[in-house]
């Protein structure tokens, strides 16, 4: 599970909504007093005395209040140069809620070229700079809202993510032990850790970590299946199966502990606990094509044609690239058989149709 198996970036996201929500009502105008004001009342009060900063940033947050982000920018962007940090990051969530992320970015600079020490504004930047594919910023900015703060979880969160993306392993892999040793054992944290050792090939690390991993959190599959693959990858294949094996049988519903069990078996020519397993995946996942594909060869290789003919036609319906070279081969093998022309013309045909989907 990669970090699109993390749920950290939503979390992040939440939290840092809220803190950010707070500062800016203290800075610019609460909510209770916006519904008191009459915002036509207030934008004539606005046109008349236009050099107003205050009448300015009042209007603005009742806009942004009313979910007019457009307003907002109208209203603010004229006196960009005399706005605050309060007024700044309103003028940032109005760009943010039309999308608008070059502007966003824009707007959080200047107001950081004002307040170094926002850490709330550097972890905003860093993940707009993630939504635009600028990694290597988004990473710099999450960077210094934690060296501001560094206890601001959604800056590493953020930072985790950025990572990854940019595909540094070293830094990923440290951001993990910092994040521990700032935030204590989170079974979350040490979930990821098992994984990315893994991933990583740190083999004798990651036993470690996977069991500290299953100790905080027995009840997640991944932990057990990271743990036997450690196994495997250092020829401890008895070990590996003994592990996934179990780890498969206690959690039916993890499609990723039913898969390595069914390929476990099947490179041990186990073809039949292979489709037992690959099916099992199958169920547990719709969507998971590699084990539909996997279901189909096996439940083929059993000899089991209405099973592997329905598999098929799922795992082509996932992924007919993929799927088309093994559904051929199994209707050509099926051509020579002395199986029923019923199967063979069903094979032919439907394996044709994947080809072309």
């Amino acid at each position: 599970m990669l970090i699109g198996s993390f749920l950290i970036s939503n979390q992040s996201d939440l939290s840092l909504a809220k803190v950010t929500s707070i500062d800016l009502d203290s800075d610019v105008i609460s909510q209770s007093q916006v519904e008191s004001t009459d915002l036509n009342s207030l934008q004539k009060k606005v046109n008349k005395d236009s050099s107003n900063l205050k009448l300015r940033l009042k209007l603005a947050r009742a806009y942004s209040l009313k979910k007019q982000p457009k307003k907002v920018v109208s209203t603010l962007r004229p006196v960009v140069d005399e706005l605050g940090v309060g007024g700044l990051r309103l003028l940032a969530k109005a760009y943010r809620d039309q999308k608008d992320h070059l502007q966003v970015i824009r707007v959080l600079q200047f107001l950081l070229s004002k307040k170094d020490s926002d850490y709330l504004s550097w972890t905003r930047l860093g993940q707009t700079y993630s939504k635009v594919e600028k990694y290597t910023e988004a990473i710099n900015a999450f960077q210094k809202a934690i060296r501001v703060n560094k206890k601001f979880r959604p800056a590493y969160d953020g930072l985790l993510i950025a990572l990854e993306k940019a595909e540094q392993r070293y830094d990923l892999r440290e951001t993990l032990v910092d994040m521990i040793l700032q935030f204590g054992q989170k079974p979350a944290l040490l979930n990821r850790l098992c994984e990315i050792y893994y991933q990583d090939g740190f083999l004798e690390g990651a036993q470690d970590i996977c069991q500290r991993a299953i100790s905080h959190s027995p009840k997640l599959a991944d932990n057990h299946v990271f743990l036997g693959l450690t196994y495997k990858a250092a020829n401890n294949t008895p070990r590996a199966i003994a592990i996934i094996q179990r780890a498969a049988q206690q959690f039916a519903k993890s499609e990723l502990a039913q898969y390595h069990a069914a390929l476990l078996n099947e490179e041990n020519k186990n073809t039949f606990a292979a489709y037992k397993y690959y099916r099992r995946g199958a169920r547990a996942d719709r969507e998971a094509f590699r084990s539909w594909l996997g279901f189909a060869r096996t439940a083929f290789e059993i000899k089991n044609y209405e099973q592997a003919f329905v598999a098929f036609r799922h795992a082509c319906k996932l992924n007919s690239q993929s799927t088309v070279q093994a559904f051929r081969s199994a209707a050509s093998k099926l051509s020579r058989s002395p199986a029923s022309s019923q199967w063979k013309k069903q094979f032919s045909n439907e394996s044709l149709k994947c080809r072309f989907q």
